[in-house]
């Protein structure tokens, strides 16, 4: 069997992800086992590991915030991990970390997209929900798909 290290409930509802996981799994033929582990150290031994959980969050809307930043060559993925690497994908990652040429990083993350659809490092499961009110007299609005809150001077203002 193919073993699936996890915490217990590190995040929420991972036990009872990975149950599910491993029942769809099964159904298309892959036989998984969960392994249950104390810590997130103690999950990420490489030793016997070939699926576990992990999580990333983006800071800003650009490609460098998260699929770089996570699977480059200093990210979690390549440096703590050792689980996956590309030449391609990390020697195009420097010119999008580089570049200010807005056509040249359009092109190059759509490669990068590929590479990462053709040889994925990771399966998304989840992605954060982005949840705002506010009062109608409050002129606002989020800063798009981040985390963060743009509450400066220019972004804010009360009827």
């Amino acid at each position: 069997p193919i073993p699936y290290r996890i915490t217990n409930n590190y995040y929420p509802n991972e036990v009872a992800t990975a149950q599910v996981l491993v029942e769809m799994w099964r159904a298309a033929g892959l036989r998984v086992r969960v392994e249950m582990a104390e810590n997130v150290a103690m999950q990420e031994r490489p030793e016997g590991r070939a699926l576990t959980s992990n999580s990333a969050t983006s800071f800003f809307p650009d490609p460098v915030a998260s699929p770089w930043r996570i699977f480059g060559p200093t990210g979690p993925i390549q440096a703590r991990l050792r689980a996956w690497s590309n030449a391609e994908f990390n020697r195009l990652g420097q010119v999008l970390e580089q570049s200010v040429d807005t056509v040249e990083r359009r092109q190059v993350w759509s490669r990068m997209l590929g590479i990462l659809d053709a040889d994925p490092p990771a399966l998304i499961l989840h992605a954060n929900g982005h949840f705002h009110g506010k009062r109608a007299s409050v002129r606002w609005a989020p800063a798009g798909r981040t985390l963060s809150m743009d509450f400066r001077r220019e972004s804010l203002s009360f009827a």
